[in-house]
């Protein structure tokens, strides 16, 4: 990730309400979002994960909608729409 991009995560929730001193010097936050992270854009109506699926990411939305659908217990549905915070 580029540091305009870090900039911008770093402005948003949830980073922007961490403290950043409480990283040890060698391996600042804004490191780890530089390092670690990565931008990802989807295309209308395109998969972002599956339920049940083996991960080992966390998602955080920029921009746009997002659509959420989880299976509960006894065959029920929820669906959700999440709309970016910008």
């Amino acid at each position: 990730m580029d540091d305009r991009l870090v900039d911008e995560m770093l402005r948003l929730e949830p980073f922007k309400s961490i403290q950043a001193d409480a990283f040890p010097p060698r391996l600042t936050l804004r490191e780890l979002l530089r390092n670690d992270c990565r931008v990802r854009e989807f295309q209308p109506s395109e998969l972002v994960i599956r339920q049940g699926e083996y991960g080992n990411s966390a998602f955080l939305l920029l921009e746009g909608k997002l659509l959420v659908s989880l299976r509960m217990l006894r065959s029920e549905e929820h669906t959700s729409e999440l709309q970016s915070p910008c």
